[in-house]
């Protein structure tokens, strides 16, 4: 996910972005095994989703100096490497055959 949201130097002002960032940090949440990007003017309003960055940079943009704060949301990174991704053996079984099937109406 990216985004750039308001951060109050066109749009927006105050607890509003506040407001706004905390409801983003609270959605991006929901989204396990996905990295958010955010792209904002101010730090506080990068603290203020509640989430905790993984990297971080600096720089110019229109003018304006930038953070951009790369988040790893959902599951720990210890959850997730502990994961079964295995798929069981009979939901793969009739994609099998409709693949057997498939390949030798080709020939």
């Amino acid at each position: 996910i990216l985004a750039n949201p308001p951060y109050g130097n066109r749009l927006g002002r105050g607890d509003d972005l506040v407001s706004l960032y905390r409801l983003l940090g609270d959605r991006c949440r929901a989204f396990a095994n996905a990295s958010l990007g955010l792209i904002t003017s101010e730090r506080e309003l990068v603290q203020a989703l509640g989430l905790r960055s993984n990297k971080k940079w600096e720089m110019q943009a229109g003018g304006l100096k930038v953070n951009i704060a790369r988040f790893e949301l959902g599951l720990k990174s210890e959850q997730i490497k502990n994961q079964d991704n295995t798929i069981p053996p009979e939901e793969v079984l009739p994609l099998l055959n409709r693949l057997s099937k498939n390949l030798k109406n080709r020939s």
